[in-house]
Order: C-alpha cells, then structure tokens, then sequence
C-alpha cells in the first residue's frame, strides 16, 4: 500500500523518516503539506490506490483528498473541524495568533519559528533534525499555510472512508478537545497519546 504523507505549517517531509522502516514494506511518499493535494489527483487518475496521513495543516489539506476514487482512508494527526476558535469551535487556536503569526513572518521570520517550534514540541524538547532547512526563508509559503488554517472548515466534508484521528493530549497549538469533537459526532476512532503535544508524529 502506498502511504502519501503531508507535513505540518513550517515542517518539511523530512518530519517522516522515522516511520519509513516500522511501516515497510508499504511505501510511504513524504510531501510537504502543500504538495499533497497535486499527488493525490495524480495517483487517483493513474488508479493507484493509497492511503492519506496527514499532520496538521498537512491534514486540513489531506482529509478533502478522502473524495478521490484512489483514497481508501486516513489517518491523520492534530485534526478538527477547523482550526481557529469560533462559537462552533470553542477549543480552535486563537485566530489572532494566526494573524500575528503572518505579520511576524516579515519582521522575524527564525525568531518567530524557533518560538513556534518551542510550543510546537512542548511538553517535549525540540526535535532539530526534524525542522526544515529551507521554508524559514519562504515567507510567501509560510504565509498562504497560516491563511489556508484561518479558512478551514471540514464540518461539510464528511468522506464515507476510513478514518482515524491522532492527537497529543496535551495539544498547545490544537487543543484535543476539537478532534474528540470531530470523533464523537462523526464515529471516527480517536487515539489521544498522553504526555505529548502538537509534535506527535515526530515526538512519539
């Protein structure tokens, strides 16, 4: 089976080579998040059949490709309905630290990350090998993925394809209360990991 996996706002695909071996021998194709949806169709229209794993912009960008004719499911870390706080989702990230987020990227865009890899890896130590080596300076790229989680909404899509949601309890970007949410409502299997944070994929 071939495994197509997306990576999170500022993680490159590298964020997925420790589960190359433990997964083989299916194949898993590591993309940046914002590659994901052009393979997707690729291998969909060559009728290849594949399963999605996406970790959290990698997911709100993954679980809409569950419509493909090829998608025969997911899996997917640090999911919700949609990601900034609203009255339909009370436990979202504040939409002003998204905005923050966006204006920062042209002042201090390492300074701004390395704070952001900081929260990201909480309660853990931050991962070096695990951060990008170019996207730091890709501003326009930093900045269309912050944009693409401050409009999503999933609450329409609702894919008749395996699914099953992955999340650290202790969340400090996505708290877990949005995919347990997304789990109860729609029948999905949730597995909460105790002791992690937004980092799941890489920490555990």
């Amino acid at each position: 089976v071939k495994i197509l996996a997306a990576s999170g706002w500022a993680l490159d695909a590298r964020m997925w080579k420790l589960l190359h071996g433990p997964l083989s021998p299916h194949v898993l194709e590591a993309h940046a998040a914002h590659e994901i949806g052009r393979r997707a169709k690729e291998l969909s229209a060559a009728a290849v059949p594949f399963l999605l794993l996406g970790y959290s912009l990698g997911a709100f960008l993954s679980f809409p490709l569950l419509e493909l004719p090829g998608a025969r499911g997911g899996v997917f870390c640090a999911l919700a309905e949609s990601f900034v706080h609203s009255e339909a989702n009370p436990a979202g990230a504040p939409r002003e630290t998204l905005l923050e987020l966006k204006a920062g990227l042209s002042v201090d865009a390492p300074a701004l990350l390395a704070d952001f890899y900081r929260r990201c890896f909480k309660p853990q130590s931050v991962m070096a090998e695990a951060l990008p080596l170019e996207p730091a300076n890709d501003v326009p790229l930093l900045s269309a993925g912050l944009d693409t989680l401050l409009g999503a909404d999933l609450r329409a899509q609702r894919p008749a394809k395996p699914v099953v949601l992955l999340h650290g309890a202790l969340d400090r970007i996505l708290a877990v209360e949005g995919a347990r949410h997304m789990a109860t409502t729609r029948g999905y299997e949730l597995v909460e990991v105790p002791g992690c944070g937004h980092a799941l994929p890489i920490t555990a």
